[in-house]
């Protein structure tokens, strides 16, 4: 959960597949961000991703990996501004079910 002083502006979720694994983790994934309406545009889920990424660092996880609806423009502009790349692309078309 991310708090500014007493108030909750949002809250990330960070999973960690193959813990346990010898190694460990070797990349952790962010499965959800959210940053509650009135707080958007505040620098909050930015400030969330790269409080995770310190962390991740502490661990020794060498990645960290998300999917976004290619729809979302502004997180994924975000998302580029803290140096995510595209690694892989979905695709989908509607079908007319009437034929």
């Amino acid at each position: 959960m991310a708090r500014v002083d007493d108030t909750e502006v949002g809250w990330i979720w960070v999973s960690l597949p193959g813990v346990g694994n010898a190694g460990g983790p070797t990349r952790a994934w962010i499965q959800n961000i959210e940053v509650h309406p009135e707080h958007r545009g505040r620098g909050h889920a930015r400030r969330m991703i790269q409080l995770i990424e310190a962390e991740l660092a502490e661990l020794g996880v060498p990645e960290l990996g998300l999917n976004v609806f290619g729809t979302n423009t502004v997180a994924m502009g975000l998302y580029r501004s803290l140096g995510f790349e595209v690694t892989a692309q979905q695709m989908a078309k509607r079908i007319d079910p009437t034929g």
